[in-house]
């Protein structure tokens, strides 16, 4: 069983690979309640530039899933930043 940390506009589930992954993995998820088509691909390219910031400060195999909340619209890139390393912290994956 995986785990799940929300923290304010984000939701992370993380899962410990059995596999013989070496690196971490994720995935990225807005539904259309969020906004439109420019919105959402907006914030996957966030998602997407956070993830690659922090990957070198993570402990390696585990599988990520995000989440977007629909109050993460107006939300500043390093503010989603920060967020997202809290849930990293909360799940114990965060090295750095």
């Amino acid at each position: 069983m995986g785990d799940k940390a929300v923290a304010g506009n984000v939701i992370v589930f993380s899962l410990k690979q059995d596999c013989l992954w070496k690196c971490s993995r994720f995935g990225v998820t807005v539904t259309k309640k969020v906004g439109n088509a420019v919105v959402r691909n907006r914030l996957k390219r966030q998602f997407r530039e956070v993830f690659y910031k922090l990957q070198p400060k993570l402990v390696s195999g585990y599988d990520f899933v995000f989440v977007a909340r629909n109050s993460i619209v107006g939300v500043a890139f390093w503010e989603m930043y920060e967020e997202i390393e809290k849930t990293f912290k909360k799940h114990g994956v965060f090295s750095g």
